[in-house]
């Protein structure tokens, strides 16, 4: 029993992750959301490659949208042109927004996107938003996205 604990007092120390000062939380923080307003940019190109180009191609990423799991970069991407094609303009903003720092090397960010989203037709989308988390690792040294989930946002309910 002894020897367990001992066992569990070392993972525990080598799995926490180091402390960091405000300053190096607000940093990381600071980056995340450059990371992510990265993202919506990916998104207004319109094209594949600008879209999946936050995201890791390290084979571990996941997606998670409508009930739907995509694999990897290649399925996000592909899904994407579909829906690419029938727009006119993708753009918006975050708030709220909220960042935790998990490390120097990690994060997860949770943000309401108001969406400007128009398609080729005219009609206004995602007129609710949407709500993503993104969970970001440093890889390479540059933040990539490996877990996101996107949610449709929901009309007011006046409470």
């Amino acid at each position: 029993m002894r020897s367990l604990a001992c066992i569990l007092i070392l993972l525990s120390a080598a799995c926490a992750s180091p402390e960091m000062t405000d300053e190096q939380r607000a940093e990381v923080a600071a980056e995340i959301m450059d990371a992510t307003n990265a993202f919506v940019a990916g998104l207004a190109t319109l094209d594949g490659d600008g879209f999946v180009a936050p995201f890791t191609d390290a084979g571990d990423l996941v997606y998670v949208d409508g009930g739907r799991i995509y694999p990897d970069r290649n399925a996000l991407k592909n899904a994407f042109a579909g829906f690419a094609s029938r727009q006119e303009r993708i753009g918006g903003s975050w708030d709220p927004s909220h960042v935790t720092v998990l490390g120097p090397d990690g994060a997860a960010f949770t943000g309401v996107f108001h969406a400007d989203v128009v398609d080729t037709a005219g009609v206004a989308q995602w007129t609710n938003g949407k709500i993503w988390t993104f969970v970001y690792q440093r890889r390479g040294g540059e933040w990539k996205i490996v877990q996101a989930h996107e949610s449709n946002g929901r009309a007011p309910s006046g409470n």
